[in-house]
This record gives C-alpha cells, structure tokens and sequence, in this order.
C-alpha cells in the first residue's frame, strides 16, 4: 500500500505541472506513443524534481515500478538514474530500465555521468547493448557511443559495430545516420575515405551527409566535397 502511494504522490505531483500546450507539441514530435501517455509537463521541470527525487531514500520504490504509465515517468526515471553515482548501481538501474524505453526523446536524453569517469568499463557495456534485439537499447548504445567515444578520438571498435547494424527501423537507422554525422564532422578526412568505400545503406549514407551539411562546424570546402560524394553515389 505504501508503495502505491509513493508513486500516486510523484503523479500528483507531474500532474500538478502539466502543460497542455506542451503536451501537442511532445506529441507531435514523439508520434509513436499514445498522446494518452503523455502529461505535459516540461524538462526543467522534470530535471529538478529528479534531483529532488534522486536524495529520497524511498526512490527505489519509483524505480522499481515497471514499466511506467507515463513519458513523463520515463522520463524522470532517466534524469534519476543519469545521476547515479555507484558504477555497479548505475548498470543495474539501466539493465532494468532499459528494455522499457519506448521513444527517441527518453533514449537520447539518458546521459549517465559516469560513463565518462569510468570509460573503459563502459565501452565493454556498450558493446553488449549493441548486440540486443530491441531497438531503443540499442539506440541508447549508438547515442552514448556519440556522446563519449568520438569527438576526442573515434573508438574504431565501436564504430566498426555500429556500421555494421542493418535495420529497418527507423529510429535506429536515423541514429546511425547522427553518429556517422559526428564522425564526419570530427574525423573528416577518415570519414570521407570510408563514405568512398563502404556500402551504407541509402538512407544512412544521406542522412549522415545532410546532417553535416546543416552543421555549422563543417566548412564550406568539405561541404562541397561531401555534396560531390553524395551526387556520385547517387550517380550509380
């Protein structure tokens, strides 16, 4: 009984903030949950209620309570667990929530701060969520390997994985596309070798040149050399 009343005190409180406004527009750009599921209520607002939550010794209640009935929900669940600060807890929490990711917008906005302090570890993590079978898991793997193993240095394991996922999916397709996007802007000359001489799947190949076409960090030399990479695959 207290557990159900720990969760209807976080609805409560969701609801309190809801936005009608916000609620169409979350529903207009996340089209493949039910609108139902969606509250309304803004990120700031989410992200400081999660600190909030993260310091309650009854959290766990919250995220045990799986899988959630709202975005909203998933979506403080991903700013409480990004703020983990236990290694083997962080992986945990993940390994369970994870596989209840239903959208882009909660797979993209989950950014554990420890994947940067303990990168070794989790690149070895990374790898294995590259290999599930579900879509936002492996989204989640594609984003974090953006996030962490590629402006500094590409982590040519990774990406060598990543380049080798064939899907229909949409939503994985496009963060392949974002990933490859980043790699063109931060390793150009490697990238355009690759671009040249591996077979991407249309859709990949250029949406992965349109976004660094709109990226304000390519110049206009390289744009126009991607332009004439894009004119030759096209070509053939």
């Amino acid at each position: 009984m207290m557990n159900k009343k720990y969760i209807e005190y976080i609805r409560e409180f969701l609801f309190s903030k809801k936005d009608e406004g916000y609620k169409e527009f979350t529903a207009k750009i996340i089209p493949n949950i039910d609108s139902e599921s969606i509250i309304g209520v803004r990120t700031n607002i989410l992200r400081k209620y999660a600190r909030t939550l993260s310091k309650d010794e009854k959290v766990d209640i919250f995220l045990k309570d799986l899988p959630h009935k709202y975005y909203e929900e998933n979506q403080l669940h991903a700013f409480i667990v990004e703020r983990e600060k236990d290694y083997s807890s962080l992986i945990k929490d993940l390994d369970d929530f994870l596989k209840y990711i239903d959208n882009w917008a909660t797979c993209d906005s989950l950014s554990p701060a420890l994947f940067k302090k303990e990168k070794e570890k989790t690149k070895d993590y990374i790898l294995k969520l590259l290999d599930s079978d579900k879509t936002y898991v492996k989204r989640f793997a594609i984003v974090s390997s953006l996030k962490f193993y590629l402006k500094e240095e590409l982590d040519m394991d990774l990406f060598d994985k990543i380049m080798k996922i064939h899907s229909q999916e949409y939503y994985l397709n496009m963060a392949i596309a974002w990933y490859m996007s980043y790699v063109i802007i931060h390793h150009y000359n490697f990238s355009i070798k690759y671009l040249e001489e591996n077979d991407l799947s249309d859709f990949v190949f250029s949406m992965s040149i349109r976004k660094a076409l709109d990226s304000r960090q390519v110049d206009k030399d390289r744009k126009e050399n991607l332009k004439r990479i894009r004119m030759q695959k096209n070509k053939s």
